[in-house]
């Protein structure tokens, strides 16, 4: 009986050791969601940086403009605006969703109204 019990008792060892071992291997491309919370925001300016980013979209009423820094590769300018205020969701393109998450700085930022109001008024958080 005991000899039974630990022989089940080890292949269940080795069996949370092998899947323990296993990897979901790299997962390609995809898409990370940004968002940019603040009180009554209409817009914002930023700096993006990371490797492997493809391109930009918006998502629901939000438009995206983007330009690549020709000096620093994997650099953007990114501008998202939205009529509505409230937070701006936007997405960015990447090659391979294991990577590490691009940095978002924001350089400027608006109301809804085209006041201006400081940077540091705009959080943003990239959800994978």
């Amino acid at each position: 009986m005991n000899g039974r019990r630990l022989r089940a008792g080890m292949s269940a060892i080795v069996a949370l050791l092998a899947l323990a071992g296993c990897d979901d291997g790299p997962r390609g491309p995809g898409k990370l969601e940004a968002i940019v919370a603040g009180e009554a925001l209409g817009g914002v300016l930023l700096q993006v940086d990371g490797p492997g980013i493809r391109s930009f979209s918006a998502h629901g009423d939000a438009r995206v403009y983007a330009s690549s820094d020709e000096v620093r590769p994997g650099r953007f300018r990114v501008i998202v605006i939205s009529p509505a205020s409230g937070d701006l969701r936007f997405s960015i393109h990447v090659d391979d969703l294991d990577m590490e998450a691009p940095s978002v700085m924001v350089l400027q930022a608006t109301r809804a109204d085209n006041r201006l109001v400081t940077p540091s008024a705009a959080t943003v958080r990239i959800v994978r």
